[in-house]
């Protein structure tokens, strides 16, 4: 008994630490973003266009996003009594994500990049599971010609996740949208590769 409560004791000061951490992280990330919009701003008023900059802030702020909103998921499986505190930190992840979408959308019209977004939506089911290692090898090989952003589709407590899978109309998952078309289900790497390449007009080697 006194192993157990000792062994719980410390499973708590663990998890308690690890929300701090999370929540660290979280802060971190808004006043990145918070920098980007002030640069964009900046930008946007003196009409300097220098695409080349945001583009390489966004990509850098994303990749750091996706390793704390990985570290956080994988915090609340395991989490014994915090869920609640580690869910409301999730829902501020993929807000931020959600803005970094917007940003990168803007982006996208006023430089003319060839950076394709790609809005990846997964569940609890084993699939969504191999869907997640296919694009994390797919933004290997493409880097920052392609963006991922990534959405629990079972997360009920950010409505603007319900409200892009009833806008883009998604019954199945795991489920992509890859620039604007869809596709459900468990989609290969080819089929992914294929449709970036069409939309950067093959440039890149792995379009050969």
């Amino acid at each position: 008994m006194v192993v157990f409560v000792a062994g719980l004791s410390i499973g708590l000061v663990i998890e308690k630490a690890r929300l701090i951490s999370s929540e660290q992280n979280n802060l971190e990330q808004k006043l990145e973003l918070s920098s980007l919009q002030v640069q964009q701003l900046f930008l946007d008023t003196h009409s300097i266009n220098d695409c080349d900059s945001i583009q390489n802030v966004i990509e850098s702020n994303m990749d750091g996003l996706d390793q704390s909103m990985k570290r956080l998921i994988k915090y609340k499986k395991s989490a014994m009594i915090n869920g609640g505190d580690f869910d409301l930190n999730l829902r501020n992840y993929f807000i931020t994500e959600l803005q970094y979408l917007l940003i990168s959308e803007k982006i996208e019209k006023l430089c003319d990049t060839t950076t394709v977004n790609i809005l990846y939506f997964y569940s609890r089911l084993e699939e969504s599971d191999v869907q997640g290692y296919v694009l994390d090898f797919i933004k290997k090989k493409f880097g920052s010609q392609v963006r991922i952003f990534s959405f629990n589709a079972e997360f009920k407590q950010e409505p603007m996740i319900g409200l892009l899978i009833e806008t883009y109309d998604l019954k199945q998952f795991p489920a992509l949208i890859i620039d604007t078309k869809t596709f459900e289900g468990y989609t290969s790497e080819e089929e992914i590769a294929k449709e970036i390449c069409d939309n950067i007009n093959n440039m890149s080697p792995y379009c050969l």
